[in-house]
């Protein structure tokens, strides 16, 4: 299998959502249920403030991803090797739904990969604050390309209503992602993700399929969540 970028999860994300005071907090009703079975996906998240969330609408079929190039998962281009005993519970087969959000397009080496990533989730909640608008949605990314050096990717935060315009100069208005894709649920430390990828990667190979596109969208706030608590749903659409 083929796989163009590596994670930088494991150090990124958590410095990423709290660079700049703009953390993001968990706001869910109910203790996590256990990984593989159907979660609340997206809380609502608020630099600092924590408010409830609600599970994000899309109802669990069958995935029949569109055609395309062949992605790897972040795993690939990072370090071999596992953080202990790390378990991984079959996807579920699910539909995502688009909801309007405000994204940052960005590239980074990998060196500064937080530094990159914080940048852009930081912009986003700041240009929320700027139009008085509401997040509806925990922060999610998306990597579009990767090389050995440097990685290109979508930081997106959802929320209740598109604006007219952007508030922000590199802020742009979009949609989540939409369709079909298997759901993974990772209640883990970040620096767990790597070789949460290996074991995706042992799975999608053990059905035949390929990764097209990874989306990795952080339920839990990694400033105030103790590290085996925390909650990633790493959404794959395949081919």
């Amino acid at each position: 299998m083929v796989r163009p970028f590596r994670a930088v999860s494991a150090v990124a994300v958590a410095i990423a959502l709290s660079v700049g005071g703009s953390a993001v907090a968990q706001t869910t009703t109910d203790a996590p249920p256990p990984a593989g079975q159907s979660t609340p996906a997206p809380v609502t998240p608020a630099p600092g403030t924590p408010v409830p969330g609600a599970p994000a609408p899309g109802t669990p079929s069958a995935a029949t991803p569109e055609a395309g190039k062949e992605m790897q998962s972040p795993a690939d281009l990072g370090k071999a090797g596992g953080h202990g005993d790390v378990t991984l519970a079959p996807p579920e087969a699910v539909t995502l739904t688009a909801r309007p959000v405000l994204f940052v397009t960005g590239k980074a080496t990998w060196d500064d990969a937080e530094e990159g990533i914080g940048n852009a989730v930081n912009a986003i909640f700041a240009a929320i604050a700027k139009g008085n608008l509401k997040a509806a949605g925990s922060p999610m990314i998306e990597y579009l390309d990767s090389g050995d050096e440097e990685f290109q990717f979508k930081a997106m935060v959802p929320i209740e209503a598109a604006p007219a315009k952007a508030p922000g100069k590199d802020v742009k208005v979009g949609q989540s992602p939409a369709g079909p894709a298997l759901k993974f649920v990772h209640q883990g430390a970040f620096e767990d993700l790597e070789e949460v990828y290996n074991r995706i990667d042992d799975f999608l190979v053990a059905k035949s399929l390929s990764m097209k596109k990874v989306y990795e969208e952080y339920v839990t706030d990694p400033t105030v969540t103790a590290q085996e608590k925390m909650i990633t749903n790493i959404y794959v659409v395949t081919e």
